[in-house]
């Protein structure tokens, strides 16, 4: 009996130290790419390993190609053709990729409710198309990759979000129906025809009031468990779809202030105010997952605005990491001046943050910063 009470005592202590551990925010090491063409040539930046290597994969808009560039070698290992797709529509008008391996690239273009499957010889394998009716009478609608809420596959399914072209976001009712319409779609590709559903994603009930708080897409990421996790910028809950169910709702709390106001409805053309409006609103901007730790990062916005002695502006940001229960373990700053959160990649040895560019590096370079959340015992 001794023995027994002795093992609950470990187990609690040691339930109590695993629950009670400090986390700290760690940089590792910078990194810099030349990117062959200026940034602003690129898009859809991402990260894959494969073949024993690491890449950033990205779309290089001028070349009509998306390229493989090794970290390690800062050379470029493949440049996949995006010719077969200028047929269709040029694809410099705009396109978004996810990369599961050189020989399966799911491409879609801007604002086309079609999605592609290439492989590295840049030829078409598959097409999917996305006409049906939606949820909430949605008839007219566009799929669009945004930042928040790329482009992602997932053991067979296609996830993307659907964006309502019948409704113009200016009156309270109109409001209603959009924020009464689920966000995204998932194809699932494992059966023919396609099977297409829309029942992921509903807003939080303070978006379907009639107010408006120019927020209009919520972030998601997809697990290793292929739950959606989807993060809507003034709630600071976290909502886990399973099977187009929702399973739980989480609360994942930044520790900083928060500033949540409607914007007025007469000042939509206010342009001055409506920048003072995002600037000075906290918001929560993405939910990302790390697949090699079975991690979350939180994005969350502070609504400040700094001014420094020489007029320059920086905007400060926190960076939240929850484990696989989506507790918070760590929440770190960072200025907008240093770092910024347009692109964080995931990577296994923790997570690559956007450097700002220094004034010595020419229009195509391209840093990050790698950091890792670290026990501190």
């Amino acid at each position: 009996m001794l023995r027994y009470f002795l093992g609950l005592a470990v187990l609690f202590i040691i339930g109590c130290n695993d629950k009670d551990k400090s986390y700290t925010l760690k940089k590792l090491k910078d990194l810099k790419l030349n990117i062959e063409t200026a940034l602003s040539n690129v898009s859809n930046i991402s990260y894959y390993s494969g073949n024993g290597s690491n890449y950033i994969t990205y779309i290089n808009i001028p070349a009509h190609s998306i390229n493989f560039r090794n970290i390690n070698t800062d050379s470029i290992d493949y440049a996949i053709s995006l010719s077969n797709l200028d047929s269709i529509q040029n694809t410099e008008d705009g396109s978004a990729c996810f990369v599961q391996n050189p020989d399966s690239i799911f491409i879609m273009l801007n604002e086309r409710n079609t999605i592609y499957l290439i492989d590295r010889s840049g030829k078409i394998r598959s097409h999917w198309d996305v006409t049906q009716e939606l949820e909430n009478n949605n008839k007219d609608y566009v799929l669009q990759d945004i930042q928040p809420m790329k482009l992602s596959y997932k053991n067979g399914n296609i996830y993307i979000q659907s964006i309502r072209n019948d409704v113009v976001l200016v009156t309270p009712e109109n409001k209603k129906i959009y924020f009464n319409t689920p966000a995204e779609v998932t194809i699932n590709i494992t059966q023919a025809p396609c099977k297409i559903t829309n029942k992921t994603g509903y807003w939080p009930g303070i978006y379907k009031t009639g107010e408006g708080y120019q927020d209009f897409w919520p972030a998601r990421c997809v697990n290793n468990k292929n739950e959606l996790i989807y993060s809507f910028g003034i709630n600071d809950s976290l909502f886990v779809y399973s099977n187009n169910k929702l399973t739980s709702v989480v609360e994942a709390k930044t520790q900083y202030k928060q500033n949540i106001n409607p914007y007025p409805s007469d000042s939509n053309a206010h342009l001055v105010f409506l920048k003072k409006y995002y600037t000075t609103e906290t918001r929560y901007k993405f939910i990302l997952f790390n697949p090699y730790k079975d991690q979350y990062y939180r994005v969350f916005s502070k609504g400040e605005e700094i001014v420094n002695e020489d007029g320059t502006k920086i905007y400060p940001w926190s960076l939240m990491v929850l484990d696989s229960d989506f507790k918070v373990i760590n929440e770190t700053t960072f200025n907008s001046n240093e770092y910024n959160f347009f692109s964080i990649l995931p990577v296994p040895e923790g997570i690559l943050i956007c450097r700002s560019k220094e004034q010595s590096d020419e229009r195509n370079v391209l840093r990050y910063g790698l950091f890792s959340a670290t026990d501190e015992k």
